[in-house]
């Protein structure tokens, strides 16, 4: 799904990462001057990319996260506290809510989705 609906990684991101090391070096050797400008090679707001990729992170994070306390809960069958399992299923629909929220309203529509209301 996530492959879906992402962007792809720009031509300008692909050549930072494969260059990382030079773009490190320019970054921390920049004269004074460019930095009292505001000179930098990273974008000064994240992409919709980038923002994309991050919630997918976030989204894993949470299921990984789901996944052991699932198991825990499963090994230890006396536990009651369910403050956890609540936690990471918010954490995981809050994800997955912010990447599909940044998809083009024609591909929101083509999953049926309704962005939740704020409270």
């Amino acid at each position: 799904m996530f492959d879906t609906y992402s962007e792809d990684v720009s031509t300008k991101t692909k050549l930072m990462n494969v260059n990382a090391a030079v773009v490190y070096y320019a970054e921390s050797s920049v004269t004074q001057e460019f930095k009292d400008k505001g000179f930098s090679l990273e974008d000064k707001t994240p992409t919709r990319q980038s923002m994309q990729y991050q919630y997918r992170n976030e989204f894993l994070s949470a299921v990984d996260n789901l996944q052991s306390e699932l198991k825990y809960l499963d090994q230890n069958k006396g536990e009651s506290d369910f403050a956890d399992l609540k936690e990471f299923s918010g954490d995981a629909v809050a994800a997955l809510s912010a990447y599909i929220g940044l998809a083009p309203p024609a591909q929101q529509k083509e999953l049926d989705y309704t962005p939740p209301r704020r409270k």
